[in-house]
């Protein structure tokens, strides 16, 4: 578990890195948001690993806790895909208006 939890840890430091503005303007924004991309995915899915794992383990005042960080870990991928989504179709639809 130390080095998937550990793998995260880096993720968030490589991201904080590459918060600084010039190391961020060498990356070029392709590989900036590819980075911060796969990088706050892989974070959010850790801690929905942490948050999801024996959920009824600890009682009520235990799922009180963690279900609301939970729904976050889940929901926050879930609606970046989402408008990844509609983007993708907004453009999608402004391609195929335009005809010769």
């Amino acid at each position: 578990m130390f080095i998937f939890f550990g793998v995260a840890a880096t993720w968030a430091y490589l991201l904080a890195l590459f918060s600084i503005p010039h190391l961020q303007q060498a990356l070029g924004p392709k590989y900036w948001w590819l980075i911060r991309n796969v990088g706050m995915n892989y974070i959010a899915y850790a801690f929905a690993v942490d948050f999801l794992k024996d959920p009824l383990g600890g009682g009520v005042k235990h799922l009180a806790q963690y279900l609301p960080f939970a729904v976050l870990a889940i929901a926050g991928p879930g609606l970046r895909l989402v408008a990844f989504v509609h983007r993708v179709g907004r453009k999608w639809n402004r391609s195929t208006y335009r005809t010769g």
